[in-house]
């Protein structure tokens, strides 16, 4: 059941469900606390003194009246829970009539793409005359996108940056947010233009002095997406040069920013407009009547389609809606009711219907900045790390983490950024009118809390169970007076390291997530703290200007499962390998791995492991890790002592490795040189390939194996293959054609074959999805 399912006030339920939370997050706390300090203990070894033996007597004694006294307290509060329970009826309420959920859950996430294709075909082409080059217009053009937010103006825009920017010589796709962070900003442009070249750790004025030296002779098409405030677009429009037939794209909500940016002329100024009854209706019944009868439904449509007034955020959200009910007037009214409220009503309504750890995975998305790109995979590990998704019938939880995303994006409640040739979702944003919802639905169930820089003066609850601080823009920033920190069970930072809060004050932190930046570089970040975090879980920094030191003493992290460092990092400590729950460890390239990696049994996912640097040994060792399923490997070039060895220990534990998923090799460092390595298939021969294998990637900047190994022929769950090879003949790609599941094939060929070679997928419906890109030597054809 769901508290807004209630007949009695939400508010008492409500309560009475918060309350149960807290109760179980405090127990959980304290259990550990006292797991914590029987280990200590038992780790001390020294041999006390008379006195100190009796100093330790008396501090047990102590220390139990304060377990006897806590105990009491909770057993205090869960009588007077279940007291509640009984008093309000709570476990015999009915459920509002008219108010039921038909069970489905998981929608097709392909269909929130057709809110944001629906309608644009038209708005396409009265923006692609203004984009498109005109001889008798050489000057840079800059083209505004006007309309209020959840109109689909970033989408608009995405589509124009996808279908010309590839025509420029250089292009970049920069989103803004209401609170602006000018050195991100402008890193974010560098970087993409100058096509992910590293950046130093530099102002905000030699920032945007390198953009418009890279850029001044260049032809280029930037898109400045949801811009807000005068100040930035002065910022920006400083930054880049006005080169000959450049295009700078603007979208934003306020109409005299357009005018401004595009100079009055209203040529260059499109007015977004929302969809009509006729488009509205029939994205509404492409959603909802796949499963629902048409004719009852279309009684309410026009009503509906009006309530929605023509913004596709709001259309999305709506049909997610319908279409989880069942075909019934008296639910489909409650919809007509919440729309009446605009996107809050309707957002109340969709988020009442979820189950609750789906209610967790959405509240969850408050933790992060405002128009921050989320990567899925790591959005699902911190699911998993918070304990949100569920072990149930033998799903495994990435399974079910998956299908959660899944129908968040069909529900219209995350947007997808980055989508795969398959059109799998990669990365994903959440619009800032739904984030907006979520954090205060977030506050009000005391899930969590974000706060920025501009609020030194916020009321927040007793115990903060998650802490996002939000400092990237800031000047000067501190945490607000009177902040408890004890409870935090997730601390997540955006901002500069000199405003990083003292770890060690959440003692009982689960998840860390630091983004960090400096001004300077060669600066070093002391994390040796969280060896002190006992309840650790999952650990994510990024810094990459920066170095980390982490601690020595790792083993009593005795939870850690996922550890993730994006920053300097010369080694990691080898009492790592005593961690024994973790599952992920990913470290820089350049970072030596520990001895006996072998140990850790649990490992599923390792990077970045150095093929050069490493001995045959430790390749070898690797073939241990019976549960690895993810190896991301790098090469250094010019380290090539003993690497046939290498390469053939390399086939060897694949042999071993039957729960391999993929496989990548990439070449480390953005300084490559011309030289590469042919690999004979004799010494890279795999006798028994892992049957798993979804993905095998091996730069050809790094490897030329000598023709296609044969051993690939075997791999039936293959999608993905990345590979160069010598020469090709027409049984290699007789080969690839017989490769039922390959979706993506990347083909480099050293000398192009004497005859035509044709590659033809026998499956019709695979053959549809295949991307294939083939490149003889250096000519891309």
């Amino acid at each position: 059941m769901e508290p807004s399912d209630f007949k009695a006030p939400v508010f008492t339920f409500n309560y009475w469900m918060k309350e149960v939370r807290e109760l179980s997050y405090d127990i959980d706390d304290f259990a550990d606390e006292l797991l914590f300090h029987a280990a200590a203990n038992a780790a001390s070894s020294d041999k006390p003194s008379l006195k100190a033996f009796l100093c330790k007597i008396q501090q047990k004694l102590s220390r139990r009246r304060v377990i006897v006294d806590e105990v009491s307290g909770f057993r205090v509060r869960l009588e007077e829970l279940i007291q509640m329970y009984k008093n309000y009826q709570l476990g015999s309420l009915e459920r509002c009539p008219g108010w039921q959920t038909n069970g489905i859950l998981s929608l097709n996430p392909s269909l929130a793409e057709e809110t944001k294709s629906l309608g644009m075909d038209r708005d396409m082409d009265k923006l692609a005359g203004l984009v498109a080059n005109d001889d008798d217009q050489l000057e840079c053009k800059i083209i505004s996108i006007v309309g209020p937010g959840g109109i689909g103006k970033t989408t608009l825009a995405d589509k124009l940056y996808h279908k010309f920017g590839c025509q420029f010589d250089c292009h970049a796709f920069v989103r803004l947010s209401r609170k602006t962070d000018m050195k991100r900003i402008l890193t974010s442009l560098l970087l993409q233009v100058r096509q992910h070249e590293s950046v130093g750790a530099v102002d905000v004025n030699n920032l945007a002095y390198e953009i418009n030296s890279y850029l001044k002779d260049k032809r280029y098409f930037i898109v400045i997406d949801d811009l807000w405030s005068l100040s930035t677009w002065d910022t920006i429009n400083c930054a880049l040069p006005k080169s000959s037939c450049s295009i700078i794209l603007v979208t934003t909500e306020v109409e005299l920013l357009a005018q401004i940016c595009s100079a009055n002329n209203s040529k260059y100024i499109f007015e977004k407009e929302p969809f009509d009854e006729d488009e509205t209706n029939q994205l509404l019944f492409t959603r909802v009547c796949e499963s629902k009868s048409v004719e009852l439904f279309k009684e309410f449509s026009s009503l509906i389609a009006h309530l929605c007034s023509g913004l596709p955020l709001i259309i999305s959200v709506t049909a997610s809606i319908l279409a989880r009910l069942p075909p019934s007037i008296e639910q489909w009214n409650l919809v007509n009711v919440s729309l009446s409220y605009g996107l809050e009503g309707i957002l109340n309504l969709v988020y009442s219907t979820l189950p609750n750890r789906l209610k967790a995975c959405l509240l969850y998305l408050g933790i992060y900045e405002e128009d921050f790109i989320i990567l899925k995979d790591d959005l699902l590990n911190q699911w998993i790390e918070e304990g949100f998704i569920g072990r149930a019938d033998g799903i495994d939880q990435e399974i079910t983490a998956l299908i959660y995303f899944d129908e968040l994006i069909s529900s219209g409640l995350i947007q997808p950024v980055a989508t795969r040739f398959d059109n799998e979702v990669l990365s994903c944003r959440i619009h800032y009118m739904i984030l907006d919802f979520i954090r205060h639905k977030s506050i009000e169930n005391n899930f969590g809390i974000a706060i920025d820089n501009c609020q030194a003066d916020v009321r927040v609850a007793s115990k903060i169970r998650r802490l996002s601080l939000h400092f990237s823009s800031a000047k000067d920033a501190t945490i607000p007076v009177g902040l408890r920190c004890s409870q935090v069970r997730t601390l997540v930072y955006f901002g500069p390291i000199h405003y990083t809060p003292s770890i060690a004050e959440f003692r009982v932190i689960r998840v860390l997530i630091l983004q960090l930046s400096n001004d300077l570089d060669d600066i070093t970040y002391d994390l040796t703290e969280i060896a002190k975090l006992f309840g650790l879980k999952y650990v994510h920094i990024n810094a990459c200007n920066l170095n980390i030191k982490l601690p020595t003493q790792i083993r009593q992290l005795k939870h850690l499962a996922r550890f993730n460092i994006e920053a300097r990092l010369r080694d990691v400590s080898s009492d790592i390998i005593n961690c024994p729950r973790l599952v992920q460890l990913l470290l820089p390239s350049d970072t030596t791995l520990p001895h006996c990696i072998e140990q850790m049994r649990s490992l599923q996912t390792l990077g970045h492991f150095d093929l050069s640097s490493s001995s045959t040994d430790n390749i070898l060792s690797l073939g241990k890790l019976i549960n690895l399923q993810n190896l991301y490997m790098t090469f250094s070039k010019g380290q090539l002592d003993n690497l046939n060895n290498k390469i053939r220990c390399l086939g060897l534990i694949l042999d071993k490795l039957r729960n391999m998923k993929s496989l990548t090799l990439v070449v480390a460092g953005s300084h490559v040189d011309s030289s590469t390595m042919v690999i004979s298939c004799d010494d890279f021969n795999v006798t028994t390939p892992p049957i798993l294998l979804k993905r095998f990637e091996f730069s050809w900047r790094a490897f030329i194996f000598s023709y296609l190994p044969k051993w690939i022929k075997e791999l039936a769950n293959l999608n993905i293959l990345k590979i160069a090879i010598s020469e090709m003949s027409r049984a290699d790609a007789d080969v690839l054609s017989g490769l039922p599941a390959l979706i993506s094939l990347s083909l480099y060929i050293q000398r192009a074959p004497e005859e035509k070679i044709t590659l033809v997928k026998e499956d019709s419906q695979a053959c549809e999805v295949l991307k294939a890109q083939v490149q003889y030597a250096l000519d891309e054809i």
